[in-house]
């Protein structure tokens, strides 16, 4: 049994070594780098979070969705069999250890045994010389072959999970999410939690410079995609949208069209 967490990566590497009949994957689509996470386990939780998502986040994100999907897949995983191995595949990045943590602590009751398959930590220790340049930071970046081989080698060099990796996992789950934040980021090879301006200074640096002298509009989406490419962080453009418009609120930018999505709107300096 696999768990993966963001983009349905998985299934094809699996299908092609011919094994997705035999080993199951279940996938959550949730950003858990974003939100209130506090007892996300139970549904006054999960309407926490997802009143967040509604209030702060663009309708395009279809909301709803994800409303339906978390119970579904968390009943997904409380329905794995105990004989079955499970496999959790990780990268490096505040979403996918978020989603660790959580998983785990779900698992917290069962028998099975748990291996983390960390796709960027072996991707250093297989592919040393393209490693020294890039490193994907979520593991839906790294490419079918290269994918197929952590899969092998992980599955060559099992480290099952010990009792006691497994309780601290669990603890760290604890006090990640009786946290109050918004924003969690990946920061030093821990997961930080931040406020959530945490970028506003740095949009507004982007922001300059894409206007540059001109002082015009540009669109929204073009400034969260120049933002986005530069934190080299998983927390969604829809987050960096959100900051956008609070900086609309703030004064700091003015905007033409509408604000229902980022595509449909320009932004500039207020010089009110």
């Amino acid at each position: 049994m696999h768990i993966q967490f963001g983009y349905p990566y998985l299934r094809q590497p699996l299908k092609e070594l011919n094994i997705l009949e035999e080993e199951f994957i279940i996938a959550f689509h949730e950003n858990f780098s974003i939100a209130p996470i506090y007892s996300l386990d139970t549904e006054m939780g999960q309407t926490d979070r997802f009143d967040w998502l509604k209030n702060n986040l663009s309708n395009e994100y279809e909301i709803e969705f994800y409303k339906e999907s978390l119970p579904k897949v968390i009943s997904q995983v409380l329905s794995i069999p105990d004989n079955l191995p499970i496999y959790i595949w990780v990268s490096e990045n505040a979403n996918e250890q978020t989603a660790l943590l959580f998983t785990l602590y779900l698992l917290r009751e069962r028998k099975n045994n748990i291996c983390i398959i960390n796709t960027a930590a072996l991707y250093r220790r297989m592919f040393e010389k393209k490693a020294k340049k890039y490193v994907p930071f979520f593991s839906g970046e790294i490419i079918l072959k290269e994918l197929q081989a952590i899969y092998k080698y992980s599955q060559e060099n099992k480290q099952i999970l010990s009792d006691i990796d497994r309780k601290h996992f669990e603890k760290e789950w604890l006090d990640l999410s009786n946290n109050a934040g918004t924003l969690r980021i990946w920061e030093n090879g821990e997961i930080k939690v931040v406020s959530e301006d945490y970028y506003d200074d740095f949009i507004i640096e982007k922001a300059k410079k894409l206007i540059g002298k001109k002082k015009g509009f540009i669109m929204c989406a073009r400034l969260v995609g120049e933002v986005y490419g530069h934190i080299f962080q998983y927390i969604g453009d829809g987050f960096l949208e959100y900051r956008v418009r609070k900086l609309i609120e703030k004064g700091i930018f003015e905007y033409e069209g509408s604000l229902e999505a980022m595509r449909l709107y320009s932004i500039k300096f207020n010089v009110k």
